[in-house]
């Protein structure tokens, strides 16, 4: 949009607010101050309140072009209303602040037109005179437009100094096949740490995963430097996010680091260093490339790819059969670093299926967590470490550092678990900022936080439901780097878990009883 339209459009929107002051966009933005501030749950009246401002809204809109427009800003300033009960920044009401996206999002389709989609870009997103919540709504909910002028709005606001909008701009290029996105992802895994937000490092890990560069493509040689460079890093965590990034680049550029960086780490298995979790994702990315299943052995995989080279074999290959490895209610986690997050709540206490232990002959769901857990320890073998972390009302650890999976271990930590039998209700991220080593500001301590993988068990709702999942990870897990694994038991539960393992790359399973 021409700069000097700026003035003709601005102008209605000053006269009608002028002559309107309670009209329906200003109605709409006060209901949404009014549900930032509010610390009680929101009640059926107030929602039948915003659901006539909304059908009000839309015959508003249907007047002018400027009347569509500034109804267009007053659904921003609500859906920012959204996002800051959601994301934590205003009350501990998540749920309500998901509902209040969905019935936004919804009203602004009907309203984002090619025209108001070039106003929102040209003229809201790359606008300081906007506020910063406003630009950072946009940003959401352009996230699916591709065309030109919004990819181009949101690079813009990537370099933004506010970090809430840099993140909101950097999520929302993610799969976007251009190489100027490529390029500044390459730049954010280049200058990972601060001041760059953790969620935007992960937008960057996120976007490689979905694309594929060529090999004329410049971004694919900055990325395969930093492959190369990270993938055998002493720092494990660095080395996973070379791993995982690896993805985008042609099988001639990464097959080779990925073949000799498996060498590096079995080596580094030999000298008895906790690497297993990396020898797996490592055989992982081969085994996507190859759709074979050869372990972790770099001659197997060095002799595959010769044979590739000569043109002997096609480099996809039938999937093969994958290995027996330790078992916890069918998930077959592969590490050597772990902690179990293990739900104690009292619906806990129900029976799992008839013994001739437990409590009065009844063996309880909570037995056979434990059970499962130490039997899956015990498979993992002496040179694994693990801790275990139980939550209810909130969540208690065994020990404050991993601890070797030796039987006498093994023993105590079961003792200690048995200890503390099933009560109180079902506070699942409790259990996770303690597995994490999450401090009461909210902050990791990575020096604390050993383990690279978690194994999660619940067996109902959870007390806080899905909602904060995809923020929290969002915020964290690119640092911290850790897959979570999630066990069902039961029909019921909320998602939670099952969001947990999909955001982080694990793996879910449900117990049927």
């Amino acid at each position: 949009m021409s700069r000097a339209l700026v003035p003709v459009l601005l102008a209605p929107l000053v006269s009608v607010s002028a002559a309107h002051p309670a009209d329906v966009p200003t109605d709409l933005q006060t209901w949404g101050r009014a549900f930032e501030r509010r610390t009680r749950p929101t009640d059926d009246r107030e929602w039948k309140t915003l659901n006539d401002l909304l059908i009000d809204l839309r015959g508003y809109a249907r007047a002018t072009e400027p009347a569509r427009r500034r109804a267009a800003q007053a659904l921003l300033d609500l859906y920012a209303s959204g996002l800051a009960v959601t994301e934590g920044r205003a009350g501990p009401r998540p749920v309500e602040g998901w509902s209040l996206l969905e019935r936004t999002g919804t009203e602004f389709e009907s309203l984002l037109v090619p025209e108001l989609s070039r106003w929102l870009a040209g003229e809201v997103l790359v606008s300081e005179a906007n506020p910063v919540t406003r630009r950072v709504a946009a940003a959401r909910l352009l996230a699916q437009d591709g065309s030109r002028h919004v990819r181009q709005a949101l690079l813009s606001c990537v370099r933004a100094s506010e970090p809430e909008l840099v993140v909101a701009a950097g999520e929302a290029l993610v799969g976007r096949d251009d190489p100027a996105v490529s390029k500044l992802f390459v730049q954010t895994l280049q200058r990972a740490g601060p001041p760059t937000p953790t969620a935007l490092v992960g937008a960057a890990d996120a976007h490689f995963r979905q694309v594929h560069l060529e090999t004329d493509d410049r971004s694919m040689v900055d990325l395969e430097s930093y492959v190369r460079k990270r993938m055998r890093d002493e720092d494990w965590r660095r080395a996973a996010s070379a791993i995982s990034v690896s993805a985008a680049l042609p099988d001639d550029r990464a097959v080779p680091l990925l073949v000799g960086a498996l060498e590096t780490w079995g080596q580094r298995s030999r000298e008895g260093h906790p690497v297993r979790r990396l020898l797996h994702d490592l055989a992982r990315e081969l085994r996507g490339r190859s759709g074979l299943d050869l372990g972790s052995r770099p001659d197997r995989w060095r002799t595959w790819w010769e044979a590739v080279q000569s043109g002997r074999v096609q480099p996809h290959g039938r999937e093969g059969q994958g290995l027996t490895r330790a078992s916890f209610f069918g998930l077959r986690p592969e590490t050597d670093r772990v902690t179990f997050v293990l739900d104690r709540s009292g619906s806990m206490k129900e029976p799992f299926s008839p013994s001739d232990g437990g409590d009065g002959g009844r063996w309880t769901r909570y037995q056979e967590s434990v059970a499962q857990m130490v039997r899956f320890l015990e498979g993992l073998g002496t040179g694994a470490h693990f801790n275990v972390v139980l939550f209810s009302d909130g969540a208690i650890a065994y020990r404050s550092e991993l601890q070797p999976a030796t039987p006498a271990q093994l023993r105590a930590a079961r003792t200690w678990a048995l200890r503390h039998r099933p009560s109180g209700g079902t506070q699942v991220r409790a259990g996770i900022e303690r597995a994490l080593a999450i401090d009461e500001e909210g902050q990791v301590d990575l020096e604390e936080l050993e383990a690279d993988t978690l194994i999660l068990l619940c067996d109902g709702e959870t007390a806080e439901g899905p909602s904060w999942v995809v923020p929290f990870l969002r915020r964290v897990n690119p640092v911290v780097r850790v897959v979570i694994h999630g066990v069902q038991i039961g029909s019921g539960g909320d998602g939670t878990l099952a969001q947990l393992a999909a955001t982080t790359g694990g793996d879910f399973a449900r117990v049927r009883e």
